[in-house]
């Protein structure tokens, strides 16, 4: 609960209070109470309707001429607490959806208003909308697909399954996709074995065995699907195997996104929920409760997987089990294996990017039309970098359109500050097209390579170069795809059909480490450089 001092002139207060004054001496309300946040309620049956709608936003679907009362709640949640407890509902269009004082909507014609509530006071932040999308006609239901989120096996049944206690996710797609109810109401056939959330479509187990849940359309006609699920018995664990804890020297980076830590249970079948999982710096890596740890940023870390306590230990396996993850400051290596793990981003306006997953993953870029006769691509990295002289030796597997008869410029742009304030901006080399050394592949990439060991920032005399033991934190670290020229294509200026592939980005200690991981890769792909 807020309290805030208000000042107000004394003959503000003569018109609240009935009285007269001569003089506009300030007075001051010792505190007030205020209400600093705000959500809109509705009945369960009304709730159960919103659906999220292609711009994001929470939609209620109403038909012409139909009324719900809507409520809120609020923190405080006690209005007899709050020095100004009354709310101002409104609309943004009345002649789609009117409003009165106590929150009842009414759909008046066919259209999209927000209806919005807030504090009867001016000034506070507190405020909460809902939009209201009025229909006509009813686009009825004709049938309803159900999935789940389970990835629990149980060694009792098929069906999509999780333990007593847990739960799992139920999601509905109704067809047609224009009908006017989007949701669905989810019901459990027997709540004595699993119940489910009549919106949400959460089941929880409660007791081992099969059930059926029930989604039912919204509808008059409340078209409706059965779902077969499993509830299995909690079994849990009395030891933990690790099969890929780390190597003393195994190195990760924070481009890797994450690590799977695979392992085995005794039982083999255990509820592996119950397994504790913990990372001793949760902003150098975090583990989740299936034991996926995800990189956040450079240094060390321990994930700690440990099961509950019993009377012995299984041959073979252990109650608790530390690992170390390594992950120096300056080591990067992205190679796209998740499009949710791509820091990689077209940084010019009209440009696009599409993750291609194949052989090898690669994002495919198509620049954007600067003037009349140039197209620009620049990309840049969106996650925080750290560049050390440990790793000096930045190199990028990405197409060079040079080699398909474009001109263009490339200039690997970046700005950052080391410990002591020192700043590090330029263009790596200070032109275009410094790269150290280029290679080109047989399947008609490039890979470009920097040496920050010898090439400065901004200065083509390399005397701007980082300090060794200095770790740089870069908030620009891009390359400047540019002044790709069309004239010389016979297809301008129609249809540029340019675009280039970026495969991965790899720092290295050394000239030599690159080579050694070339060639191995180079073995691995059958794709040859020179």
């Amino acid at each position: 609960m807020k309290s805030i001092k208000r000042y107000l002139p004394l003959a503000a207060l003569a018109l609240i209070f009935g009285f007269a004054s001569c003089e506009e001496e300030p007075y001051v309300l010792d505190s007030a109470n205020l209400m600093y946040s705000i959500q809109i309620d509705m009945a369960n049956e009304d709730r159960a309707k919103i659906y999220v709608d292609e711009t994001e936003s929470q939609t209620l679907p109403l038909l012409v001429g139909e009324s719900i009362q809507l409520g809120f709640t609020s923190d405080p949640a006690d209005l007899s607490t709050l020095t100004y407890p009354d709310v101002v509902w409104s609309s943004s269009d009345e002649s789609v959806v009117v409003v009165d004082e106590t929150g009842k909507i009414t759909a008046k014609a066919a259209g999209i208003a927000v209806v919005t509530v807030n504090p009867s006071t001016v000034n506070l932040p507190a405020t909460a909308s809902i939009k209201v999308t009025v229909v006509a006609d009813v686009t009825k239901v004709t049938s309803i697909e159900i999935t789940d989120d389970s990835d629990h096996v149980s060694e009792f049944s098929p069906l999509p399954s999780c333990y007593i206690g847990e739960s799992m996710t139920l999601t509905a797609t109704v067809t047609p996709a224009d009908a006017t109810y989007k949701t669905v109401l989810w019901s459990s056939k027997d709540e004595s074995i699993a119940v489910i959330d009549p919106i949400t479509g959460v089941v929880t187990g409660v007791a081992q065995g099969e059930v059926k849940m029930v989604a039912t359309a919204l509808d008059a006609d409340k078209v409706s699907a059965e779902y077969a699920i499993y509830i299995d018995k909690v079994i849990t664990p009395e030891g933990i195997k690790i099969n890929n804890a780390p190597a003393a020297d195994e190195e990760f980076s924070v481009g890797d996104g994450y690590y799977q830590i695979d392992f085995d249970t005794y039982p083999a079948v255990s509820t592996t929920s119950l397994i504790t999982w913990t990372s001793s710096d949760p902003a150098v890596a975090e583990v989740d409760a299936k034991g996926k740890v995800t990189f956040k940023m450079y240094g060390e870390v321990e994930i700690t997987a440990a099961v509950p306590e019993s009377e012995s230990t299984p041959a073979g396996f252990v109650k608790t089990q530390t690992m170390k993850f390594v992950i120096p400051a300056g080591f990067y290596r992205e190679h796209f294996v998740d499009q949710n793990i791509v820091n990689w981003n077209m940084a010019t306006n009209g440009g696009t990017q599409v993750w291609m997953e194949g052989a090898e993953n690669y994002i495919y870029f198509t620049p954007n039309r600067a003037n009349s006769n140039t197209l620009r691509g620049d990309i840049k990295r969106t996650a925080p970098t750290y560049i050390t002289q440990n790793y000096p030796i930045l190199c990028f597997r990405i197409d060079d359109v040079n080699d398909l008869g474009y001109a263009r410029n490339i200039t690997f742009d970046t700005s950052g500050n080391i410990e002591d304030g020192t700043k590090f901006s330029g263009g790596i080399g200070s032109n275009n097209n410094k790269w150290k050394k280029k290679y080109k592949c047989s399947d008609g990439s490039a890979i470009l390579i920097y040496d920050l060991a010898t090439q400065g920032f901004g200065k083509s005399d390399g005397t701007n170069l980082l300090p060794e033991g200095t770790v740089c934190t870069f908030a620009t670290f891009q390359l400047k795809y540019a002044d790709i020229r069309l004239s010389d294509k016979a297809d301008f200026p129609d249809d540029p059909g340019v675009h280039y592939r970026m495969f991965w980005f790899h720092t290295f200690k050394s000239e030599d480490a690159l080579n050694a991981y070339l060639n191995t890769w180079s073995t691995e792909t059958g794709i040859t450089f020179e």
